[in-house]
């Protein structure tokens, strides 16, 4: 895979997602697109941490005119898929 911009690996993310849900894949193409979704979630995290890194850059100006930085939180809650995943807390939570 090459490198896109970030609304391209996200939409593919969302196509990947899709495919798992919807019930059509067969063991080994739900196991590949589970791989393909995984590594697009770290492109689209990696994107997201540069973009973090650049506004944070760029801020604003203090008195003296001098650059004044500050960290943008930019956590993505609306986007289950680019949450990190959570610890199993029970063997009841595990899917076998």
């Amino acid at each position: 895979m090459n490198r896109l911009d970030f609304e391209s690996q996200f939409d593919k993310l969302n196509a990947c997602v899709a495919d798992l849900e919807s019930g059509r894949l067969s063991l080994d193409e739900s196991l590949n697109a589970y791989r393909t979704g995984i590594e697009l979630v770290s492109r689209c995290r990696e994107i997201l941490e540069q973009a973090q890194a650049r506004v944070a850059s760029i801020e604003s100006l203090d008195e003296s005119g001098e650059p004044r930085t500050a960290p943008l939180d930019l956590e993505v809650e609306s986007h289950a898929a680019l949450r990190k995943p959570e610890t199993i807390s029970s063997p009841d939570d595990e899917p076998f």
